[in-house]
């Protein structure tokens, strides 16, 4: 595990809770709320002025982590069934991209290319996620989950950074390239874990089958406000599969 403290309750005087944190994960070191919420909430601190700027953020307590300066996110997607568990990925996350978000530390996209990645490194990230998969099994836990794992670079440490136990973003992603290659989509068996209709008889042209990334990868962007007041939106984006066509993106399918 990454070093990491947590706080249940935030006092009004954070004198002791920063020495606390310096103490025990060094400066700078890493704080969100409790819950987390695709990193909007997440900042970098390093003085106890900072801290008092970051608790603005906090609602339900605060964590602190040790700051990985050189690390790379990723994220898996998994579903788990009576009859099978299913692991996607593990697939790269980019943060804090400035054009789509002011926070540096807020979730803006997945990417499936991954170059960047070792076969053994998937290896591993796939193997420790079907042991927290089972483990979750073993506690009743069905349907979909995701996990999001830091790489540290400069150890090679894989850590396991959180999980939420619940429909991700990558689901969307997820869905979106099994609905592109004809495949029947994990969000259905999700739903059919929970629910009567059978939509595997329903989706006559849908099978079952692996991801195809040998033509192309796919990537998921999320666009946000990212001026300090409102703006007006002149142009809509659909949501949908876009194909990047000479210099402009045109929309393949919905």
């Amino acid at each position: 595990r990454n070093e990491s403290l947590d706080f249940k309750e935030v006092p009004d005087n954070l004198t002791n809770l920063f020495t606390q944190c310096q103490k025990v994960l060094g400066l700078p070191f890493i704080v969100q709320d409790a819950l987390g919420e695709s990193g909007w909430d997440t900042s970098l601190v390093s003085t106890e002025d900072e801290l008092q700027e970051a608790r603005k953020k906090i609602k339900s307590g605060l964590r602190a982590t040790k700051y990985l300066t050189n690390n790379v996110p990723v994220s898996v997607h998994v579903c788990i069934l009576d009859d099978q568990t299913i692991v996607r990925g593990p697939w790269l996350q980019l943060i804090g991209l400035p054009e789509l978000s002011l926070s540096p530390f807020r979730f803006t996209l997945n990417d499936t290319n991954q170059s960047l990645l070792s076969q053994s490194f998937i290896n591993e990230v796939l193997g420790m996620s079907s042991k927290i998969a089972k483990f979750a099994k073993t506690e009743g836990y069905r349907g979909i989950l995701g996990i999001d794992y830091l790489w540290d670079r400069d150890t090679g440490v894989i850590y396991p950074q959180e999980i939420n136990s619940r429909l991700v973003g990558l689901t969307r992603l997820l869905t979106g390239i099994q609905k592109d290659q004809s495949l029947f989509p994990d969000l259905l068996k999700h739903i059919e874990a929970f629910d009567t209709p059978n939509y595997s008889s329903k989706c006559k042209t849908l099978c079952a089958g692996e991801i195809n990334f040998s033509e192309h990868d796919y990537s998921q962007v999320i666009i946000r406000n990212n001026e300090p007041s409102n703006i007006k939106i002149l142009t809509r984006l659909e949501p949908g599969i876009y194909q990047l066509r000479g210099s402009s993106l045109q929309k393949v399918k919905a």
